[in-house]
């Protein structure tokens, strides 16, 4: 099962100056010692392992998705690269840090800024490295030396709300290297880029955008903390209406208790508002599985059997059933989670979610 991230692709995220790197962002990450990235012990490992057609538990998440009949990384990633036999690091993900305007709820304080008061609320501990600060970020211009870079893909965070990307792109331009790449990122919808960041991607092979939405009207902006509907069905039509021409936008769903019942509900908004791209490409629908308190893992036989029939009609979807299964075990992790979320946010996942917390919550969720 060949995988060209493992042999051309870093993943490097960080956090201030605590860094850490893996072959992509689905795989477990290791802490860098040294400034060790491409040559650190455990990617050479995997390295090792790979080509003796040996998975290590790195690849869970891919071969969860192929078993379920889904569309993994590793496949989509086997037609972005050209000529594999071609050595050295060719990709790039980089994860700029926390510094994010939204508290998402199936996310956290290790990924958003704004998630910490929160975070400390429902009892976690925040480490001195997920506060944010532009100050002492680590240094990532190094890593534009690579000169067989084809692939540079940015998370957060929120990518856009910083300048990290646009100097990282600067460096590139200046190697002579922004023209070969495909750069993509994953963004929240709620911020527009900078007319340099435009600038700079006008000298690029290609840009793709993946909008992280997971739901639509007042179910998104409850999911999406922070969020307003109307703000992002604005900025996508700005995205879409771009003076550039070497753009693409995606969507990148994540699939979770939250939003399991009501997944049609945006497919048929994506396909009526943006079927495609301005001339005509696909617009890609990457579904993703949540993890932590909101990942689904079971369902009863009952609530199974709505879903199959909320599904009827919808191929992209068909997958996750495959993923899913039966267990008369109710969510409990998930129905603590929202009930003591939403009485630090003074919100209600019920009202918001009223078909499907009448099958999933508890009796006693209800105000």
């Amino acid at each position: 099962m060949y995988c060209p991230d493992i042999h051309h692709n870093l993943s490097v995220q960080y956090r201030n100056q605590e860094v850490n790197v893996a072959p992509c962002c689905q795989a477990k990450y290791s802490k860098v010692v040294n400034n060790q990235l491409a040559d650190h012990p455990r990617l050479i490992e995997i390295r090792d392992l790979s080509k003796q057609e040996i998975s290590t538990d790195d690849c869970s998440t891919c071969i969860v998705q192929e078993k379920s009949g889904g569309q993994s990384r590793r496949q989509n990633q086997q037609g972005y690269y050209e000529g594999w036999e071609k050595s050295g690091i060719r990709g790039l993900d980089i994860d700029i840090g926390n510094l994010c305007n939204l508290k998402c709820v199936i996310c956290g304080a290790y990924s958003s800024t704004s998630w910490i008061d929160d975070y400390q609320k429902l009892g976690g501990k925040v480490l001195d490295s997920w506060k944010y600060n532009k100050k002492d970020q680590y240094n990532i211009d190094w890593l534009a030396d690579f000169k067989d870079l084809e692939i540079v893909h940015f998370t957060g965070g929120e990518p856009l709300l910083g300048n990290t990307h646009v100097d990282f792109l600067n460096k590139l331009n200046d190697r002579d290297v922004l023209k070969n790449c495909r750069i993509t990122y994953n963004t929240n919808a709620t911020q527009l880029p900078s007319e340099e960041a435009i600038e700079l991607w006008q000298q690029a092979k290609v840009i793709e955008l993946y909008f992280s939405i997971d739901d639509i009207k007042n179910r998104f902006e409850y999911q999406r903390t922070g969020a307003q509907w109307s703000e992002v069905q604005k900025n996508l039509n700005y995205f879409y209406n771009m003076d550039t021409t070497n753009h693409l936008f995606h969507f990148n769903i994540t699939w979770s208790y939250l939003n399991l019942y009501y997944l049609p509900d945006l497919i048929d908004w994506i396909k009526d508002t943006l079927p495609a791209n301005r001339f005509g490409d696909d617009v890609y629908i990457h579904l993703q599985k949540g993890e932590g308190s909101c990942q689904v893992d079971h369902l009863t036989q009952d609530q199974y059997d709505l879903i199959v029939d909320r599904f009827k009609g919808y191929i992209d979807l068909e997958h996750i059933l495959n993923a899913i299964s039966i267990s008369d075990k109710k969510p409990v992790q998930f129905i603590n989670y929202i009930e003591k979320l939403d009485n630090i946010r003074n919100s209600n996942y019920a009202d918001v979610h009223e078909e499907w917390a009448k099958v999933i919550l508890n009796d006693k969720y209800y105000h």
